[in-house]
């Protein structure tokens, strides 16, 4: 039985340490203001935040669910999905682009770009 996805809720999870610079170049890239490390685009909340599980840039390796920094996403259930695997994988660009490895982790990973950049961290 196969369960349906839901494209309501994404992390991603970025080897950065500062917060401040991947909300900086979020902002650019997406040519948007954030609010207290936050903005809304798409009808999808953005959050950029410290990773409470994380561990020193120097010992999370590949291990990406301990890098330092998340960029969390939440929609409504009615937002467009398109629009949203879209988003989410033009969050992931910005930040590759800018030389931040980035994975993100939902259940539409196989609809990003690099399949959400699992194969990048590793």
């Amino acid at each position: 039985m196969m369960t349906e996805k839901s494209y309501e809720f994404c992390k991603i999870y970025v080897r950065a340490d500062s917060v401040d610079a991947v909300v900086g170049v979020l902002s650019a890239g997406l040519g948007v203001d954030f609010d207290a490390r936050t903005a809304t685009v798409e009808r999808t909340l953005l959050e950029v935040l410290r990773n409470d599980d994380r561990l020193p840039l120097d010992q999370s390796g590949d291990d990406f669910v301990r890098w330092p920094t998340l960029v969390e996403a939440e929609s409504s259930d009615r937002a467009d999905h398109a629009r949203i695997v879209w988003l989410i994988g033009r969050l992931l660009e910005i930040l590759w682009g800018n030389d931040y490895a980035a994975v993100a982790s939902c259940d539409f990973e196989d609809e990003l770009p690099r399949d959400g950049g699992i194969g990048r961290a590793r």
